[in-house]
């Protein structure tokens, strides 16, 4: 009896399930230097299940985004209280072989944040700013949307001899620097039958992450050299122009 309960909680434990799946990472390290216009992440796999679909996720590092409501004060209209909202990932890419509302639940999707309902409904918000609108929630997906930080691929992901997937996301220029987490999702009939994830790191290389270490560790110097080179740029402009 105990030898059955072994196998089958080894049967549908996550590291069994997720055989079900296997993904990687063409390129798991993406260097930002300074002339970085933005690149592209592929990521490939194949599913052990004919007739098995696949959702694919690409998410960034979470970070906190405030967003302030324009209030009429004395006839000025100035920003309002802030609202946050933590944990909002940089970067949200997602493709699939169908769409997502018909391969899964809305609670399957909402639990594992697929599709852009699901990550709007998930986005954690902090309350001092005071009660938070649904409007508020589409207005920070919508900005995000606005920056190239999420991609919903509208075309359906095609598979090889119905088993092999590849799909590439598009990073761009301002993509947060980080751990990014790639989760590949086989379902069948409606039910998630494996998972798999895999870390993905953007990281800032050469004089591009010297400066940045600068500005974090002397963030007061940093702004008086920015602020001293361009009053000596613009001295050095305004002298060639007169020299003509």
């Amino acid at each position: 009896m105990i030898r059955l309960l072994l196998a089958l909680a080894l049967l549908y434990s996550p590291l069994v399930r997720a055989q079900a799946v296997l993904a990687d990472v063409t390129a798991p390290l993406v260097a930002i230097t300074t002339g970085f216009s933005g690149t592209d992440v592929t990521i490939f796999g194949s599913l052990e299940e004919a007739g098995a679909d696949v959702i694919v996720v690409l998410r960034g590092p979470g970070q906190t985004l405030s967003l302030r409501h324009k209030e009429r004060v004395f006839g000025l209209w100035l920003n309002g209280p802030a609202q946050r909202f933590a944990q909002v990932p940089g970067f949200y890419g997602l493709a699939a072989t169908k769409p997502v509302t018909g391969l899964l639940s809305l609670e399957d999707l909402n639990q594992n944040r697929l599709g852009l309902s699901a990550l709007q409904a998930s986005l954690e918000h902090q309350p001092e700013g005071g009660d938070v609108l649904e409007t508020d929630r589409a207005a920070v997906i919508a900005e995000l949307g606005k920056r190239g930080l999420i991609v919903q691929k509208p075309e359906p992901i095609r598979l090889l001899a119905g088993r092999l997937f590849k799909v590439s996301f598009a990073l761009p220029s301002n993509v947060p620097v980080g751990p990014f987490q790639v989760s590949v999702y086989a379902v069948k009939d409606r039910q998630v039958i494996g998972i798999i994830t895999t870390p993905l790191v953007t990281s800032q290389v050469g004089i591009a992450a010297d400066v940045h270490d600068w500005a974090y560790r002397e963030p007061l110097i940093y702004a008086l050299a920015s602020l001293s080179l361009a009053v000596l740029m613009g001295a050095l402009g305004f002298w060639a122009f007169r020299a003509r």
